[in-house]
């Protein structure tokens, strides 16, 4: 039996054009060359390159801590120099009194309380500048003293001081020295609470001409 078609038919079953004739695979072969070849340009990955880096940020990470015990322990030995001085001092200047009084030929005062014995000093291993200090919360951690000093009216801030020793007596007078030098003159009134009461400091502030 014969079969009839049109010629709408005939033109679509008939021979694709040579450039519509490239075959899937072709397609797919040319892609991967392509993909290759970008590979081929890309630098090779080391496997091992991971446990390398792991291994050097390890031994970086020792090598730091190593730095920061050594000084914290070359500072723990100052500071326990630093408490038999202190030690020291304080034996010398009993001895003094007591060869005073039995030069005056007064009798021997009773024996008086035992102070405490000062606690081994130390050094933080993460912040060895730091030193241990009481905080608000009745803790104690190592820390920093930063002192301000502002204007009372407009509040701005006219002189800074950071240093590692928790108590703040004694530095009213650094204070007030540090803002004549960076302004030129001092300011005429030097407000501070009890924490900075120092006769010394109240006698060189009156001297320069500040009311404490």
């Amino acid at each position: 039996m014969a079969v009839r078609r049109s010629g709408h038919e005939r033109q679509d079953l008939g021979e694709r054009p040579r450039s519509a004739g490239i075959r899937p695979w072709k397609i797919a072969e040319k892609k991967r060359r392509k993909r290759y070849a970008v590979f081929k340009k890309k630098p090779r990955r080391d496997p091992c390159a991971a446990s390398r880096r792991e291994a050097a940020a390890r031994l970086r990470a020792a090598r730091d801590r190593e730095r920061r015990v050594e000084k914290a322990l070359t500072l723990t030995r100052e500071l326990h120099g630093q408490q038999q001085d202190r030690a020291r001092r304080r034996e010398e200047r009993a001895f003094r009194e007591k060869q005073k009084r039995l030069a005056a030929g007064e009798s021997e005062p009773e024996k008086e309380k035992e102070q405490p014995r000062e606690k081994e000093p130390r050094a933080s291993t993460t912040d060895p500048e730091a030193r241990v200090m009481k905080m608000a919360d009745g803790g104690f951690r190592p820390a920093y003293n930063v002192q301000f000093a502002s204007d009372t009216q407009s509040g701005a801030v006219a002189g800074v001081a950071v240093d590692n020793n928790g108590s703040d007596m004694g530095k009213m007078a650094p204070m007030n020295e540090a803002l004549a030098a960076d302004y030129g003159e001092r300011p005429r009134q030097h407000l501070a609470d009890g924490g900075y009461a120092k006769f010394d400091d109240i006698e060189a502030l009156e001297n320069a001409g500040v009311e404490v």
